[in-house]
């Protein structure tokens, strides 16, 4: 069972003051019989009055009206359309005016479009929406080029950052890994506001300090101790002094230092580069 259905339509009516179409979009709740025409637009046979705009109807119920029947009928229940209950498509084209009155009207003569404007009027508007449409083409391909640069910009900016990135000691890759490319309202809020900030000429540069943890060697002394030969009387004592190495640990103020600036397709200074140094 279909429970929700969308088409486009055209509806043509007989009375000529009414509009000799009108273009838009149906919605049918067929579980519900419920009908909805979205934002339409109509043309009457006196061109003067340009196409009019009608706002969307609200859920309308379907079975208080026989058209809106019909139509839920034709949408929901793809087998019943036939010749006998006038469903049947007459026309493949997008606007079938002239079939429609050709068929079903045929005791009537149709309508003609008419205008009061001349005819150096009429063509004065053509060549003025030409001139708008071929605009719009124009600023389409135009904002369509930009994109397209700002995405090739951006790719070869983010590929030169992450090389970067992969060339520095692995220690930090991970805390970096994300970064490649963030703005510095980014990098504050995942951060915090840096200890210190500043520009050197186009490169911005945040400070952000942090602890570490170093091994250092050291050599410390031992005692060298020896015992009296076999036989020979006498205690064992130490007998030389030597040093030996070990591994000390111990805490050690460091900052990291992140450095931004313009590239890619996004706007303002972003990061690119980044160090550590401790203390």
């Amino acid at each position: 069972p279909i429970d929700y259905v969308q088409a486009d339509g055209i509806m043509i009516s007989e009375d000529t003051e009414k509009p000799a179409r009108v273009s838009g979009r149906i919605h049918i709740k067929c579980n519900t019989q419920k009908l909805m025409f979205d934002s339409s637009y109509q043309t009457y046979w006196d061109t003067d009055r340009g196409i009019v705009t009608a706002p969307a109807s609200p859920w309308l119920d379907v079975k208080n009206d026989i058209r809106y029947s019909q139509i839920a009928k034709f949408m929901c229940e793809p087998r019943a359309r036939n010749d006998k209950n006038m469903m049947m498509r007459v026309d493949q084209s997008s606007d079938p005016l002239d079939r429609t009155w050709a068929i079903f009207w045929k005791d009537a003569k149709q309508p003609e479009f008419t205008t009061k404007k001349s005819r150096k009027q009429i063509d004065a508007e053509y060549e003025a929406t030409l001139a708008k449409t071929q605009g719009m083409i124009t600023k389409s391909i135009t904002d369509e080029t930009k994109r397209l640069e700002g995405y090739k910009n951006e790719e070869a900016f983010m590929a030169s950052i992450r090389g970067n990135f992969q060339s520095k000691d692995k220690k930090f890759h991970t805390l970096f890994y994300s970064m490649p490319g963030w703005s510095e309202e980014l990098i504050s809020t995942a951060w915090g506001p840096p200890r210190r900030s500043g520009w050197e000429g186009e490169t911005r540069f945040l400070i952000y300090p942090y602890q570490d943890t170093v091994s250092e060697q050291v050599q410390t002394p031992v005692d060298i101790m020896g015992c009296p030969a076999s036989g020979v009387g006498g205690p064992c004592g130490k007998v030389g002094e030597t040093t030996q190495s070990s591994s000390v640990s111990r805490t050690v103020d460091c900052e990291h230092y992140l450095y931004l600036r313009p590239g890619g397709g996004k706007p303002g200074p972003r990061l690119f580069d980044y160090a550590s140094k401790c203390f």
